[in-house]
């Protein structure tokens, strides 16, 4: 249900953005705004899609011979081929979201049919170390060289001494094997988090510069349009635009979060009810900062917006290009 939800959101706020860019490039007054708003929807949705490309390649050709992530299996070239046709069409969002749904149908057999909680499935998934995988050899030679060790009370820790064998969990043995990394779950899980990065980065890139453009416009023409009674078309699908980008944003931090918690077995996982309401938690939170963007708008303090937002939405965005 929230893969469907991702998937309306991204084409309703595409929609919105289109039909901004549409009217203000028939409004004489708006002929640079246009420019710079046809920028902000083409570039963020090419970066975007370019860092979820190489993200597949780096799940299926880089991540799993070290076994650094979950194994994901090698698809067809068929398969590869649509993933490069999609990103070229520059949807990658909905593309991810089709993964997660494939995904989480399959992962069914490993949860509810075998009356396995998610939770036990990712702890196995973590603790199990697959037959194919190579074990990586320890370099003696490198200084403060550790390895990440499974306790039974479930925590972390560093030890030189670790062996490389890590027990088989409760789900594995009841299961027959099924909770082992690699498995539908894992890739669901995994899945999620890909998901969530890539429409986070997007809104980060995309949704909240259009924002502060949007808002920027409107503070400095809608007050004079509103004092003669009329709104320009422009306006009104500027407010439109703006509603959905602070839709947008705050659904995708809402899903970041989600995806977080699911891939940590420790945390419980969100409800769709939980996620609305972070969602609605978010949306208040954002819409509050325009609200202040706005006024500093009106007594021309722009540098006290484009400064700290646009430092922090690059701090945030590098931050997730730097997790494949």
């Amino acid at each position: 249900m929230a893969g469907i939800i991702s998937i309306g959101t991204f084409y309703f706020d595409l929609v919105s953005d289109s039909l901004v860019a549409y009217y203000m490039h028939d409004d004489p007054d708006s002929k640079y705004w246009f420019r710079v708003t046809l920028l902000l929807i083409i570039l963020p949705m090419v970066l975007a899609n370019g860092f979820s490309l190489y993200w597949y390649w780096f799940d299926e050709r880089v991540c799993e011979p070290e076994g650094a992530c979950f194994k994901h299996p090698k698809v067809s070239n068929y398969v590869w081929v649509l993933r490069v046709l999609a990103h070229i069409l520059l949807q990658a969002s909905p593309l991810r979201q089709l993964d997660i749904l494939y995904y989480g149908t399959k992962s069914t057999t490993e949860t509810v049919l075998r009356e396995a909680l998610v939770d036990e499935v990712m702890e196995a998934a973590l603790v199990t170390q697959p037959e194919d995988t190579p074990a990586r050899p320890e370099n003696k030679n490198r200084r403060g060289s550790r390895r990440l060790s499974f306790r039974p009370e479930g925590r972390y820790q560093n030890d030189a001494s670790a062996p490389l064998t890590r027990p088989e969990s409760a789900c594995s043995r009841r299961t027959g094997g099924m909770c082992a990394r690699g498995g539908y779950v894992a890739l669901w899980i995994h899945a999620e988090r890909d998901a969530a990065n890539v429409d986070l980065l997007l809104s980060l890139v995309q949704d909240a510069p259009l924002l502060i453009l949007h808002l920027y416009i409107m503070a400095h023409t809608l007050p004079a349009q509103a004092e003669q009674g009329k709104l320009s078309q422009t306006i009104i699908m500027q407010m439109l635009s703006v509603s959905v980008s602070l839709l947008t944003l705050a659904w995708s931090v809402a899903s970041f979060v989600r995806a977080i918690r699911l891939a940590e077995p420790t945390m419980s996982n969100l409800s769709l009810l939980d996620l609305f309401l972070l969602t609605l938690a978010h949306f208040c939170s954002i819409a509050g900062q325009s609200q202040i963007h706005i006024s500093l708008v009106r007594v021309n303090w722009e540098i006290t917006i484009i400064l700290p937002n646009s430092g922090h939405g690059v701090e945030i965005a590098i931050g997730l290009i730097g997790v494949p």
